[in-house]
């Protein structure tokens, strides 16, 4: 029981999450001793939570023009200073475009959507990474599909490099 909820069949994960939430206010507020297991699990949580910085971004254009997907890259490259690169490829199935922004620091992940979402990335692809709790599995693009048997990959189209101008 964890302030009052019966936390029945429910597993340590989700129960961690509750509890993560309540993690602050448990030291002053007298939410009781948790259970050892359920507090690893939260430790772990909030230790993952501290490292989610990534230094490439990923957008995925479906079912655009090149024109569209040319001035969309125009826009990225003026719209923040930290770019270094941007690497362009036909998605594998033809229909579109990944892009791969490289930075030239790590950037946090609360960044990286609000950056998604500026610049236009599939919104499909933004609400599952909201819902993904792994690093490891956050901002993943298929390089390749299978249909009907036939394996098709990404086609690397060029790179677009971010010019600074010092004076």
């Amino acid at each position: 029981m964890c302030v009052g909820l019966k936390l029945q069949n429910i597993t340590v994960v989700h129960a961690a999450i509750v509890c993560c939430v309540l993690v602050d206010f448990g030291k002053e507020g007298g939410i009781g001793k948790m259970n050892k297991e359920l507090e690893k699990e939260c430790q772990k949580m909030q230790m993952n939570s501290m490292k989610d910085e990534f230094i490439t971004i990923t957008l995925d254009y479906d079912k655009i023009a090149w024109t569209q997907c040319k001035k969309r890259i125009d826009f990225i490259l003026n719209d923040h200073k930290d770019i270094l690169d941007i690497d362009v490829y036909s998605s594998p199935l033809n229909d579109g475009y990944h892009l791969y922004v490289n930075m030239t620091k790590y950037m946090k992940w609360n960044e990286i959507m609000r950056l998604r979402r500026r610049w236009k990335d599939d919104g499909k692809r933004i609400i599952i990474d909201l819902m993904k709790t792994r690093n490891e599995t956050k901002m993943i693009m298929f390089r390749s599909k299978t249909r009907h048997g036939y394996k098709f990959k990404e086609i690397f189209i060029g790179k677009f490099l971010c010019m600074l101008i010092v004076s």
